[in-house]
């Protein structure tokens, strides 16, 4: 759903309708008003509704390392958009030519 005005009408039965597309983690107003054939009615208040968390669209950028002989030391920047709700962690991989790929929660 682009930014902008959604406007559908809507046949009854049933009572309800489905918007798809909408970005997660974000939040819209919502309001209806009721058709006939000659007209239509006032439209209600504005009623605010918030959509879920997603995944994230990106990952984060700018990874750089140091390695002192023993460690390796590696830092990144947060993804600046894209989250789609709140960062709680991240996920690392790493692997050496020899094994397989060892994966951290973080």
């Amino acid at each position: 759903l682009s930014q902008g005005v959604y406007l559908e009408d809507v046949s009854v039965p049933p009572l309800s309708h489905v918007i798809r597309g909408l970005t997660p983690f974000s939040q819209y107003r919502i309001r209806l008003a009721c058709r006939t054939g000659v007209g239509t009615s006032p439209w209600t208040s504005w009623v605010s509704a918030e959509t879920h968390e997603g995944e994230p669209d990106t990952a984060p950028s700018n990874i750089t390392f140091l390695y002192n002989g023993s460690a390796l030391f590696f830092e990144w920047l947060k993804p600046s958009t894209g989250l789609n709700g709140v960062l709680q962690g991240y996920k690392v991989a790493y692997q050496d030519q020899d094994n397989a790929q060892v994966i951290l929660d973080n």
